[in-house]
């Protein structure tokens, strides 16, 4: 048996010796990579849970999101088309109109009208009547939201909330506009198993912890909607937003602990396989993933791109029934990105002329569009494109009602009434304008029959009201020591009435002439501070008959302007009077000349009572007062203002004011100093 031995230092026993540690080497390294295999497919397993829990609820956040803001959309076409009709709307039309949006919107449960923030219309009604009447000034805790709607001219998701015909809904409201007023809003319910159903497969399939919060769409700030709060504070957890109409949700995910730990077994069978068929399996298994993955993302697209081609065809439908209404939508540069039917019909072109091929300057007049960045570069310094200057209050985020002079493709020109607001996308970012045009042709042609009417019969009172007045006077120097007291009084009144109907026909004369563009200029370089002293001479008879003073303060060293003098005067005159007629007795008028920026600026301040907030939007319209005891018994036209207004226009000036209810007023204007001014813009003036 020793024979059998190899002897120590044989090369039998040396190689023995080696095949021992190579192979206890093979399976230290076999074990090294069985237990790195093992930490990695866990770590991997780990990844993959993580993966598929983000997948699916990237899933449910574009399924969610698509089915809301499709909602939504359908909703803001009935709003547009209430808007276009002025808010003239017949029952069956809208019974109509909405069933075909009850066929696209699987999820509404009813869509609401309520002109004055009062629910008057409601589709379907049956199983709804209990919110027929609904008040939402009445509701202390929904009004709040609602104002905010109002003021920001946005749509807004709230809810999820109970209804008061029962059950438990989303409520998706926007405001309506007509006519640049507030008309009332639209409220749209869908049904709340929109996220059961949606979430559902998520919480059910994928072995996750799910939770959804943002209720009234207030986002990490809202209340949780579905699903236990504590899972957005896990650690691990996906966290992904959810743009819904006016705001965002957050749905919080992570993979169940359950889901993530290897199965028994694993260990013994891994160490008894190749690290290179491990690495095999784990390739194929990460390709099989991929492909998975990227099949699921393919059918979202497609299935969210349909939704929005039936929410944009049902868009397209109800911008194509305002025959009467151009809509014309663009993007930030201007391009022109929607010219709907009635803009063909009214300005002559065919949306493959306008989309994507030109912008709205074609549109305009230039005059028209150089006179409006000319006042913007005079009051901000800022000097605008043409585009810009057409949309820059509605860049501001501000809605631009406004007239313009649309230019059609055959050279014709159309008077329109045209609303400019900005169009926002999900992230409230500016994507874009949309500018709503009405022809107010036939309004423009009434104006101008009752301008011609109103100046005709101003003309011929003129001249017999010249002699009343003239031989009144005349009586009255004549006989006024012999006449008794009471025929004195009577003819006083006389006097004094004839002369405020005279002031009432040069006024309507005036303001005649201005709005058929037939008034004439005499435009010259002048010295203000002269034309000051002299108007606060000219009023200091009726600042004595009412026991006020007037003190001319802070005069500047003398500016020269461009005016007309006479037309300056006239200004110049109604705000004196105005200050003077507002001003208690004992009371102080104050003028003042300064430069400012470049421009002449005299403000006049009183020590009345200042002008109501209501009235403040309406001061420089025609035939308007503001309703109070000391106006009327004050008595005025309600023109001056109005002509003041057109007057500055007219000599490339400005009027303004601030008030302060029970403090006072100030009325300013702002004249270009004639050194300022180009020879072509004197030319202009003139």
């Amino acid at each position: 048996m020793n024979s059998m031995m190899p002897e120590p230092g044989s090369p039998r026993s040396f190689l023995k010796g080696k095949t021992l540690w190579l192979i206890g080497a093979q399976l230290m390294l076999v074990a090294l990579l069985s237990e790195a295999v093992l930490h990695l497919w866990s770590q991997r397993q780990a990844q993959q849970q993580w993966m598929q829990v983000l997948a699916e609820a990237n899933q449910t956040r574009a399924i969610l999101e698509s089915e809301l803001n499709a909602a939504a959309a359908l909703a803001t076409g009935v709003g547009i088309y209430v808007s276009a009709r002025e808010g003239n709307l017949n029952d069956a039309d809208l019974d109509r109109m909405l069933e075909a949006v009850f066929e696209r919107g699987s999820y509404f449960r009813n869509i609401g009208l309520a002109p004055g923030n009062r629910i008057e219309y409601i589709y379907p009604l049956e199983g709804n009547e209990a919110a027929l009447g609904l008040d939402y000034e009445a509701l202390p805790e929904q009004w709040p939201v609602v104002q905010e709607i109002i003021a920001t001219g946005s749509g807004r998701l709230a809810g999820p909330l109970e209804l008061a015909q029962g059950g438990e809904a989303l409520l998706y409201r926007e405001p309506i506009s007509v006519n640049g007023e507030h008309w009332g809003i639209l409220s749209s319910v869908i049904n709340s198993s929109l996220i059961a159903r949606t979430l559902g497969p998520l919480m059910d399939a994928s072995g996750a912890a799910t939770a959804l919060r943002g209720k009234d769409a207030l986002g990490a700030a809202g209340d949780t909607i579905l699903g236990d709060p504590s899972v957005f504070d896990s650690p691990g957890a996906v966290y992904l937003d959810i743009y819904v109409p006016g705001g965002t949700w957050q749905l919080a995910a992570r993979p169940l602990a359950s889901a993530i730990a290897l199965p028994q077994g694993t260990r013994p069978a891994v160490w008894g396989l190749m690290l290179v068929l491990v690495f095999a399996v784990i390739g194929s298994v990460r390709a099989v993933l991929q492909r998975t993955t990227l099949a699921r993302l393919e059918a979202l697209v497609q299935e969210r791109t349909h939704s929005l081609a039936e929410a944009n065809g049902l868009l397209s439908s109800v911008l194509d029934a305002a025959k009467d209404v151009s809509i014309i939508a663009t993007d930030q540069n201007g391009l022109i990105t929607l010219f709907n039917k009635g803009a063909e019909q009214m300005l002559g072109y065919s949306a493959d002329e306008m989309v994507e091929q030109k912008t709205p300057e074609v549109l305009h007049k230039a005059e028209e569009v150089w006179a409006r960045a000319k006042e913007v570069e005079q009051k901000t310094g800022h000097r605008l494109s043409p585009f810009e200057a057409i949309t820059r209050r509605a860049a501001q985020g501000d809605q631009d009602i406004s007239e313009w002079t649309y230019i059609r493709k055959d050279g014709s020109t159309l008077p329109v009434d045209l609303v400019i607001c900005p169009i926002y996308g999900p992230d409230t970012r500016l994507t874009g304008f949309l500018g709503i045009a009405t022809d107010i042709t036939e309004r423009k042609r009434v104006d101008r029959i009752k301008n011609e009417f109103v100046a005709t019969v101003s003309h011929e009172l003129r001249t017999p009201l010249t002699s009343i007045i003239g031989s009144l006077s005349l009586l009255q120097h004549q006989v006024k020591d012999s006449l008794p007291e009471q025929g004195s009084t009577l003819l006083q009144m006389a006097i004094r009435n004839a002369d405020r109907l005279a002031a009432l026909i040069n006024d309507l004369l005036d303001i005649s002439k201005i709005e058929a563009g037939m008034l004439e200029l005499n435009m010259s370089a002048l010295s203000l501070e002269p034309l000051i002293h002299e108007s606060i001479a000219l009023q200091k008879g009726y600042a004595d008959k009412f026991d006020v003073t007037m003190r001319l303060a802070n005069t500047v060293s003398d500016l020269q302007v461009y005016v007309d003098a006479s037309r300056l005067q006239q200004v110049l005159s109604n705000l004196l009077s105005n200050a003077i007629k507002f001003s208690p007795a004992g009371g102080e008028v104050v003028v003042r000349m300064e430069r400012v920026e470049g421009r002449a600026r005299i403000s006049i301040q009183d020590e009345g009572q200042g002008i109501p907030e209501a009235f403040q939007p309406r001061l420089f319209d025609k035939f308007t007062q503001a309703d109070s005891s000391d106006s009327r018994s004050l008595g005025g036209t309600g023109l001056g203002l109005a002509i003041c207004r057109e007057l500055m226009v007219q000599m490339q000036g400005h009027i303004d004011f601030t008030t302060e209810v029970g403090q006072g007023s100030v009325f300013w204007i702002e004249l270009p100093l004639s050194d300022q001014l180009t020879t072509t813009e004197m030319v202009r003036a003139q």
